[in-house]
């Protein structure tokens, strides 16, 4: 369980709708990973975290992402934007951006 608070909100990673893995990368000595959450009110918001492998040490934090940038987010990690929009109406207005 994460939580955070962004702005004046405090999210709750084991209270949201939906969580997307949107892949790990290698970065120095140590490893970015990146979550993407969907809460019950239809905001999206992004995870990060970055691990030190030495020490497991591990800086992250998060931030609000918009319905455009999730919706990019999400086909760059191979998600079914058509299957998404069906299941969450905001998507729908953004898929033409994203694919163009």
């Amino acid at each position: 369980m994460s939580r955070y608070r962004i702005e004046n909100t405090v999210v709750d990673s084991e209270r949201a709708v939906d969580r997307f893995a949107l892949g790990g990368q290698k970065a120095g000595y140590g490893r970015i990973k990146n979550f993407l959450y969907r809460t019950r009110r239809g905001r999206w918001w992004m995870e990060h975290w970055y691990t030190w492998t030495e020490d497991s040490h591990r800086l992250d934090y998060a931030e609000w992402v918009s319905v455009a940038e999730a919706a990019r987010l999400l086909d760059e990690a191979g998600e079914s934007l058509p299957e998404l929009a069906a299941k969450y109406a905001e998507l729908t207005e953004v898929i033409e951006q994203v694919s163009e």
